[in-house]
């Protein structure tokens, strides 16, 4: 199929009607070259430029697709017509964040189609977000939904789909599964899933009922209530109402902030409920805030939480051999080494250490205790078992000399951990029976 040396939009668009079942097959190359003649002739293609620029924080390896499928769903491909009246918008709606807001988030394609379905769900859905083995997030959003709307109410429905969409990809970046302590500190707001109601039959403790589904929605329904001016009008006022709401508005806040950079601070969310333009002349001309001394402790702690999980996945990354443990073990001490000795992650790093040592064979007490004295080096102040288990190591081995230096370890615990001084004596004193 070739297309007229000098189509114009009205050619383009009868073209699509005529050929519109064709025009979904996105694996025919011809359909795909006639797709981007079209782009360009209706302004579309320059729209969907800038718009990827933007959504890929200047990652040229960023993918913005309008005419492919992701997988687990069925949609159609957006008619041109679609495109060149909701990508300004949308492109609009995408400068509401900073680009360091999507270097941070690792997002590493957005699709837009029209009639989302998703596999294994009722109806047809707004959008939805995932991530692959190296942590890169996909969205997905339906730039038409109801087909019994207008196109104005869907595209509102679109905007909020990709707000939505996109704190779930905040949700993959902050790693909320399984959950060690510094987890706890961003994600306890969200953990209570229970809630009240008003008069109205209203969900006090959420920003719509669907927030009550799991933690990441509960989320997702604040963050696409912040970023609407009379949603968010009324999501703060019932948050000055309700404790529990506010300190999750406070929470995802702090996310944003220190995702961006510190550029989306407090002066950021009142322009944007005032109805204040946010574009690149707004970022450009906003400096990272340093009126929230919180924000600035989260930006720091979402970094030493990354580096947290990129050593977890390189410990699942390993393979499955013999050295295995070892090479986790030392892969946990490298990463040790780099923390001062008050960092919270010294004792998580202590406690998957800890958990590979004592797989190791009865046979090999030599090389455990040698690693628990590493391990000891270089977090003294972790768990007081970690003493009780090199002091037990010490004990079995039965050398001559080997009690005290179980003793000697146990002293070094009250010292480590002047809390435990009591529990610590008691061991002490068993040994000696």
């Amino acid at each position: 199929m070739s297309a007229p040396k000098k189509m114009t939009k009205s050619h383009y668009y009868a073209v699509e009607e005529f050929f519109w079942k064709r025009l979904t097959d996105s694996a025919d190359p011809d359909i795909r070259r006639l797709r981007q003649i079209g782009k360009e002739i209706c302004g579309v293609a320059s729209t969907e430029r800038r718009l990827a620029a933007h959504l890929g924080g200047g990652d040229k390896a960023f993918k913005l697709l309008s005419n492919e499928i992701p997988a687990r769903t069925r949609f159609q491909i957006p008619s041109m017509r679609v495109l060149e009246r909701t990508l300004p918008a949308f492109h609009a709606e995408a400068q509401k964040y900073p680009a360091d807001f999507f270097r941070a988030l690792n997002l590493g394609s957005c699709h837009l189609v029209s009639g989302l379905n998703i596999e294994g769900s009722f109806g047809a859905a707004a959008g939805y977000a995932s991530q692959d083995d190296a942590s890169v997030s996909s969205i997905t959003v339906s730039l038409t939904g109801d087909p019994h709307a207008s196109l104005s109410k869907q595209l509102q429905a679109a905007k909020r789909a990709f707000h939505h969409e996109l704190s779930h990809a905040v949700h993959f970046a902050f790693r909320i599964e399984g959950g060690n302590s510094l987890q706890r500190r961003w994600w306890e707001p969200f953990e209570k899933r229970s809630a009240r109601t008003d008069a109205d039959g209203k969900t006090e403790t959420f920003a719509r009922s669907y927030g009550r589904t799991n933690d990441a929605e509960d989320v997702a329904t604040v963050a696409e209530s912040l970023f609407d001016s009379t949603m968010s009008r009324l999501l703060r006022a019932r948050g000055a109402r309700e404790p529990l709401l506010q300190k999750k508005i406070q929470a995802v806040e702090r996310m944003y902030y220190a995702l961006s950079d510190g550029k989306m601070d407090a002066t950021f969310w009142k322009d944007l409920q005032r109805g204040t333009t946010i574009d690149e002349k707004y970022w450009a001309s906003r400096a990272a805030s340093a009126k929230d001394p919180g924000g600035e402790s989260y930006r720091l702690e979402l970094k030493r939480h990354r580096s947290y999980f990129d050593v977890l996945r390189r410990v699942d990354a390993l393979q499955f051999d013999e050295q295995r443990d070892e090479k986790a073990i030392n892969l946990y001490f490298e990463a040790m080494k780099k923390l001062p000795a008050d960092d919270p992650d010294l004792r998580e790093y202590a406690r998957l250490a800890a958990r590979r040592i004592n797989t190791y064979d009865k046979d090999r007490l030599d090389e455990k205790i040698a690693l628990y004295e590493r391990l000891l080096s270089l977090a003294p102040k972790s768990f007081w078992f970690v003493y009780n288990r090199l002091a037990g190591y010490y004990a079995d081995r039965g050398r001559a000399g080997d009690k005290a230096l179980a003793r000697k370890t146990y002293e070094r615990g009250i010292k480590a951990l002047p809390q435990e001084k009591t529990l610590f004596e008691r061991l002490i004193k068993r040994l000696s029976e």
